[in-house]
């Protein structure tokens, strides 16, 4: 399996606000497209609805930006682009903001092909564009997965700011005791914006220092000395200044954090099943060091359009340490909930995920049916035996083992019988008189079902020879005369019985001959 590929030879490209944005991605396996603007839900698209497809530019002038609205062609970009004072190109009209997925032709070697096409893109569209394999779970670049990092140039928000709570333009930076270097994540949409870093303590102060590292995609890096030796520090923030005008970015507090992650776990651990309409109610909680910061993140299935699922986070400060707790819910389930639900727990040095099935049923059923057939075999002596059978049911039924027409119960006749929790019998020290037919008997009688299932059993006995129980020492016999020898055997299935001689002389004994007969006499 070779990654999927996506037709841009460059790590990044810009393009103008308001364009449109257009990647196709061809790969071995079915695809998917993430991208950095979250609260954009991906709609599929047919041809017709991909929007108006702009002319290309004339041979040998480049183009600016992506490829407009042409599914399937590869994605270009100049890096500065052309005409940046301008703000956005008046030939590129202003479309309604959305994210839309066309299937595209495959080629040889990679049959599989999914465009993303942006319309109306914005400075907060500015990130990464990944493209993955979607039934693989583990998502790698450059194994399963291939991203592409898009500059959405907004001249009029040249830092991006895509999370914006009720703090405004306030935003924390957490670092831990083992942290050497801070990340200020200052992301701008104008890639070749000339960024500078200012301390604020008692006023605004130039941050310049050895050390200090600025990325476009990232942010600065700082060393983690460069802020520890400031004990006055209220916060950071970033600035940039074009044709005259200044940009601030948010203004970031730091602030120390623990790491340990002591304990995590998924309630309920075993998988779920449920009813429809019923409620499923899953908790994730993690038990870590009292400041340590946890994000938690769930995955179930058609998670983008499904808007039934409420999730509460809480922290609960014990004595000890502190309980990060994440409660999903859906007050009234569907089939379509029914699949894998992940919990991940993301704290600043790891990430850790836990996973259960949710099975959800559209009525009551049983199924039944024979593990090893309806006749099986056991062995006289046999310390442990037991007759197995395949169920399927919710709710669980109640059960019951009968042996002929008799109820096997706690009765001193079937004192080596034991029923398990998985709807098998157990057999010990097993006897000849337990051959027979055995039935299961499955019922959910509030639900008027019930199925039953005869297994016949039988007992193996090993063969014994009536005769050597109560031999006598041999006694001589006359030559010449007649004699009568006689083998009782006993067994199941019947044994075949083998007579053999060996004839003596004064010098030893001769050659053994062998006869075979079914007649217990010779």
């Amino acid at each position: 399996m070779t990654p999927p590929t996506i037709d841009s030879h460059k790590e990044d490209l810009v393009i103008h606000a308001d364009e449109t944005l257009t990647i196709t991605c061809r790969g071995q396996r079915t695809l998917s497209w993430v991208w950095p603007e979250t609260t954009l839900v991906g709609e599929d698209l047919t041809d017709r609805q991909a929007g108006p497809r702009p002319s290309r530019a004339p041979e040998g002038e480049a183009e600016t930006g992506s490829q407009v609205g042409t599914p399937g062609a590869g994605v270009v970009g100049d890096h500065p682009v052309a005409g940046e004072e301008a703000g956005t190109p008046a030939s590129v009209p202003v479309q309604r903001r959305g994210v839309g997925i066309l299937e595209c032709p495959g080629e040889p070697g990679r049959p599989y092909c999914k465009t993303l096409v942006l319309t109306g893109a914005k400075g907060n569209d500015t990130g990464y564009y990944r493209c993955y394999y979607r039934d693989i779970k583990a998502v790698v670049d450059g194994t399963t997965a291939a991203t592409l990092y898009v500059f959405v140039r907004d001249l009029e928000q040249p830092f991006l700011r895509r999370n914006r709570g009720s703090n405004g333009d306030l935003e924390t930076i957490f670092i831990t005791r083992s942290s050497t270097h801070i990340t200020v994540p200052c992301l701008v949409t104008v890639p070749d914006l000339n960024v500078t870093l200012y301390l604020w303590e008692t006023i605004p102060m130039l941050l310049e220092d050895e050390g200090m590292v600025w990325d476009s995609k990232r942010g600065w890096s700082i060393p983690r000395q460069t802020l520890d030796s400031r004990p006055f520090l209220i916060g950071i923030y970033c600035q940039a200044t074009r044709q005259g005008r200044h940009y601030r970015s948010s203004l970031y507090l730091v602030q120390s954090t623990g790491s340990q992650v002591y304990d995590f776990k998924l309630y309920p651990e075993d998988s779920v099943e449920l009813f429809m309409e019923e409620a499923l109610t899953l908790n994730c909680t993690a038990t870590v060091e009292f400041n340590t910061l946890v994000e938690f993140q769930w995955s179930y299935p058609g998670k983008q359009m499904n808007n039934t699922v409420g999730i509460v986070h809480k922290r609960n400060s014990l004595s000890r340490f502190t309980e990060a707790v994440s409660i999903l819910t859906i007050q009234s389930v569907n089939v379509t909930d029914t699949g894998t639900y992940t919990c991940s727990a993301i704290s600043m040095d790891k990430k850790m995920d836990l996973a259960t099935q949710v099975i959800v049923y559209e009525k009551p059923f049983i199924s039944l049916d024979y593990r090893s057939g309806p006749v099986i075999e056991a062995t006289l002596g046999q310390k442990s035996f037991k007759l197995l059978v395949n169920v399927s049911a919710y709710p669980r039924p109640d059960i019951q083992w009968y042996k002929g027409d008799k109820l096997i119960s706690r009765r001193p006749e079937f004192n080596r019988m034991r029923l398990h929790q998985h709807y098998n019998l157990e057999i010990r020290d097993v006897h000849p008189e337990d051959a027979g037919n055995y039935t299961v008997l499955l019922k959910n009688t509030a639900s008027l079902l019930e199925r039953r299932l005869t297994i016949t059993l039988i007992v193996n006995v090993p063969p014994q020879i009536h005769e050597k129980e109560i031999a006598t020492p041999s006694n001589p016999y006359s030559r010449g005369s007649r004699q009568t020898l006689t083998c009782t055997g006993y067994g199941l299935p019947a044994p075949n019985i083998t007579w053999q001689w060996r004839a003596w002389s004064p010098c030893g004994l001769n050659s053994t001959q062998r006869l075979e007969d079914k007649h217990p006499h010779l």
